[in-house]
This record gives structure tokens, sequence and C-alpha cells, in this order.
């Protein structure tokens, strides 16, 4: 049984040559604006041979292979197994990108006829890091340095919570202790009062019973 197979490795590098600097790194780092070079490697792994090359990435607006430079093989020819080909795509990026660079082939067998509803594709995705040259943080570092802050802030309040934790149960029976002297205070206060003014109605009950009709 044929295990048709292809792998899609894509790298960069700075300046414009037409590719010829490919491949370059797989971490891709520029300045905004400043010109690169994005190198497109394919590889048929698989046992079967392969045709009808197509690469499409909406981000950087790829459409088809013929938007590419050809830098090394012919994707309009068969793909035979272990070989492989090269394809430039230059750009200058103004700010972050993360691409989805999508390749998709049709094995055949040797007799070139094509597997009946099979094709094989791998979908790559990177990351550009376009910096401002300036030396203001770009996009890349403001995300980084956002997320620094989140986690910071949480592991303050974590830690707050952890700190403040122990003096509740603390503060649990002294708020009781409090609540129920107050509230003796009180009543003892009401209780006072009552006896104070207990005197003076029944003195006022007396003189009301000794006045003359």
């Amino acid at each position: 049984e044929s295990r048709p197979e292809v792998v899609l490795s894509v790298t960069g590098y700075r300046d414009q040559d037409s590719g010829s600097s490919c491949p370059g790194n797989a971490d891709i780092s520029v300045d905004e604006g400043d010109p690169m070079t994005l190198c497109f490697e394919v590889v048929n792994v698989g046992d079967t041979n392969l045709q009808d090359f197509t690469i499409k990435d909406a981000v950087l607006g790829i459409e088809a292979i013929d938007d590419l430079t050809l830098v090394f093989g012919d994707p309009a020819s068969v793909l035979e197994p272990g070989q492989s080909m090269i394809l430039a795509f230059e750009l200058s990026p103004e700010r972050a990108l993360r691409t989805q660079t999508r390749l998709t082939a049709v094995p055949i067998l040797e007799d070139g006829t094509t597997l009946s509803g099979r094709t094989v594709s791998q979908t790559e995705s990177n990351f550009i890091d376009a910096r401002d040259p300036g030396g203001l943080p770009g996009f890349s570092d403001g995300l980084t340095a956002g997320w620094a802050l989140l986690v910071n802030l949480v592991s303050l309040v974590i830690l707050a919570l952890g700190a403040i934790l122990p003096f509740i149960w603390l503060a649990i029976p002294i708020w009781l202790f409090v609540r129920r002297r107050r509230s003796r205070a009180s009543a003892e206060r009401d209780l006072a009062a009552e006896r104070r003014a207990s005197p003076s109605t029944a003195f006022a009950t007396n003189d009301d019973l000794s006045s003359p009709e």
C-alpha cells in the first residue's frame, strides 16, 4: 500500500536576494519595514511520487505557487521520494505576523495515474517578529510585558490572600467578643435608663393620687 507524505519547512532571513540565501533561520526577527525573505522547503518523505503542488497563505497574500520565486527544483514536474524543492517569498513586514502556510500535493503511481481521492497536505505556522527600529517595544514585546504583568498581579493577590487568611480566623472570635461586649453594655445602659425612669414615674403617680379633686 502506498504511503504518500510531504513535509513543509518555513524559514527566513533579513534582506532580499531572490532566495539565494535559502534556507534561512527558524527564528525570524526583523525591524518593521525592513526587507526579508521567507523560504519554503518541500520534501517528499513518502514512498510515492507527488505532483500538482499548491501553496497558500492568507496572511502573506499567497494564493498560488506562482506567487513564489523558484530557488531549487520544479513544482510543475513530479517530485520523487527523497527529492525536495525550495521556493522563496519576499516581503517587508510593517508589524508582527503569524503565518499559516498550507501545502497540498497529489500522489501518483509509477505509471502516472493518480491515487483516487488522495491528497497529501501540511500546514506550517511561523511567527515573524517585526520590531520597532526606534527601540520602542513591538507587538510581541507588549504582549510579553502584559502577560508578565498579569502573572505578577495574580501572584501578588494570591500572596496577599495567603497572608490575610490566618488573621481572618483570628478576627472572627475577636469580632464575636466585641459584639457580645457591646450588646451587654447596650443592655446595661437600657436597664439603667429604665431604673432611672421608674422613680420619676412612681413619684408622678403619687402626686396625682394625692392631689385634691
